[in-house]
Order: C-alpha cells, then structure tokens, then sequence
C-alpha cells in the first residue's frame, strides 16, 4: 500500500475548489448584474418582455385564447 504524504490536497481536489470558487464568483457577478439592470430600468425591461411576446405570436400560424392573455399578474 502507498501512504500519503500530509503536505497538502490532491491537484484534483485543489482543481474542484478553483472551479467551484470560480463558478459561484461569476454566478453571483450575473446574478448582482440582473438585479442591478432590473432596478435600474424596470421599464425597458418591462418593454423588452412586451417585444418578445409580440414576435412570438406575430411567428404564430394560429392565435388561441391562450396565447392573448398577459403574463401572470398582467392587468
């Protein structure tokens, strides 16, 4: 059997802590991002949604009832 020295983690488990610690800096860098857009523009937001439904159903071949009604909480 080999024994192992005590000088430090395994390459693998230091490249698992990099990817981890990397993945969560930039997850929470996008998710500070949105958060930042949304309040300072939640009407260019707002708009941006209102687009993307026009083009969705402007694409449609048929228009049910369904697809006319507002996003939840809409007016």
């Amino acid at each position: 059997m080999m024994k192992h020295d005590a000088a430090g983690p395994t390459l693998l488990r230091q490249l698992t802590y990099r990817l981890v610690a990397f993945t969560l800096v930039f997850a929470v860098l996008d998710i500070g991002l949105v958060v930042w857009t949304y309040v300072s523009q939640p009407e260019a937001l707002g708009e941006q949604l209102l687009t993307l439904e026009a083009s969705k159903l402007e694409h449609s071949p048929v228009l049910t009832p369904d697809e006319l009604t507002g996003p939840p909480g809409a007016p």
